[in-house]
């Protein structure tokens, strides 16, 4: 996740995280261990393939996405329901059922408008959605900032707060952010 002052463009990442993973693997061959590793993080156990970036990224440093994950943290409340769309390898809802805390959480690359409307009635059920939004219509059938807004305020939720941002690394532009809503009336 990228944010606005800490700007990291993607190639850098890249670099840094292979140099990272060819260092780790070095010293685990030597020790006779492979590229999967089991491990325990921030409490949950894991099967981590440490050829994978989110998967290393757990393994070096104990989460991903810190800032999404502190963000979560915040916003639920002990024994609500999680459902974590678009989950990877579950990194956030591994930490959130673990609170016993809930919300809904969508990551599906330009889906999340056919999630949330086969949500309609789940979505009754939630204080928080926590999704990620395209500031740019980068294919005819995505939904943008503003329609994204429209919708949830008809299903009684508003514009909470924003957990992340991803900006275009050769002009900087703004073009998705990971944003919270709350229920209008919680």
């Amino acid at each position: 996740m990228v944010t606005d002052s800490l700007a990291v463009k993607t190639a850098n990442k890249m670099r840094l995280a292979s140099a990272l993973y060819r260092a780790l693997k070095s010293i685990r061959s030597f020790a006779g261990a492979t590229d999967v590793a089991l491990v325990r993080r921030n409490g949950p156990h894991w099967e981590l393939d440490l050829r994978e970036g989110i998967d290393l990224a757990i393994f070096a440093f104990g989460s991903f996405e810190r800032e999404t994950v502190r963000a979560l943290k915040k916003l639920v409340t002990p024994g609500s329901t999680v459902l974590d769309i678009g989950a990877n390898n579950g990194a956030n809802t591994l930490n959130l059922g673990r609170l016993g805390r809930g919300m809904l959480k969508i990551d599906v690359q330009f889906s999340e408008h056919l999630v949330l409307e086969g949500a309609t009635k789940f979505l009754q059920q939630i204080d928080f959605i926590f999704v990620e939004v395209s500031l740019k219509r980068f294919l005819p059938n995505i939904w943008v900032y503003g329609e994204m807004i429209e919708f949830l305020r008809t299903k009684g939720f508003e514009y909470f707060d924003h957990a992340g941002a991803w900006r275009d690394p050769t002009t900087g532009e703004l073009l998705q952010q990971d944003v919270v809503f709350a229920r209008s009336n919680r």
